[in-house]
């Protein structure tokens, strides 16, 4: 799916988070090339600390080490590394080397795509 990146401050963590039904956001600079993902449970963390909201940006919460996928990785590989790294979402780069964000692959997508591939061929 398209994912909605964050460039800014928390103030603008909060509005998206308010709109989304994401469980992670991912991180952009002003390039859109990708910094991180943000969970919930560090918005959490920050949300109800009076004087945090203030000093802390999208930027601070991300985590950068995250495994990425490309358009062209099968959806094998990506449960793969849904497996490996215990994540339910992870970000789609257009490049690896480039880091330009594409969106973001969670994991009840791919389950649903299989599900939904195994009773099309069982029809067949």
């Amino acid at each position: 799916r398209q994912a909605q990146p964050l460039a800014g401050n928390f103030d603008q963590v909060v509005e998206v988070v308010s709109h989304s039904r994401d469980v992670h956001l991912a991180v952009v600079d002003a390039e859109d090339n990708f910094k991180g993902l943000i969970s919930f449970e560090e918005i959490r963390g920050v949300l109800f600390r009076e004087g945090l909201t203030n000093i802390v940006n999208a930027s601070e919460l991300a985590h950068e080490d995250v495994p990425r996928l490309s358009p062209r990785d099968s959806l094998e590989h990506a449960i793969s590394l849904f497996d490996e790294s215990g994540s339910s979402s992870l970000p789609v780069l257009d490049d690896q080397d480039s880091g330009k964000l594409v969106g973001i692959l969670d994991q009840r997508s791919v389950l649903r795509m299989y599900h939904h591939r195994g009773r099309t061929s069982d029809s067949t």
